[in-house]
């Protein structure tokens, strides 16, 4: 395993073997990342998300951020959606640079690899 200059790693997260974190990588509280995946410079993964193996996520990119949601009231206004899942990326996916992907609101935000 490598891991870059100015790195953070957060409490419970696990990485795989032959994983590499370049310098600035943020994996917040309970990520786990698996065995000879690489992630680019500047990446964020935040809390409760899962990156499989053989996944390259490329710089700047941020995985978990908080989704969208809001929800109509009586007034006319609108209430945030408390965003409580995470996102799961599975084997064998390439996510390219400063790509965002939210987390779900309730389960997970998936991100299969493709077919052949």
């Amino acid at each position: 395993m490598f891991i870059g200059a100015f790195s953070y790693l957060g409490e419970n997260v696990k990485v795989g073997s032959n994983t590499k974190i370049y310098s600035g990588v943020f994996l917040g509280d309970d990520v786990q990342v698996g065995n000879n995946t690489t992630l680019h410079a500047g990446a964020k993964i935040m809390q409760g998300c899962v990156v499989g193996s053989q996944v390259t996520i490329h710089a700047g990119t941020v995985v978990g951020s908080d989704g969208f949601g809001f929800a109509p009231q009586a007034d006319g206004t609108f209430a945030k959606v408390p965003q409580i899942g995470n996102v799961v990326i599975e084997d064998n996916v390439e996510i390219g640079a400063n790509a965002t992907i939210d987390r779900a609101t309730i389960g997970s935000t998936i991100i299969k690899k493709a077919p052949n």
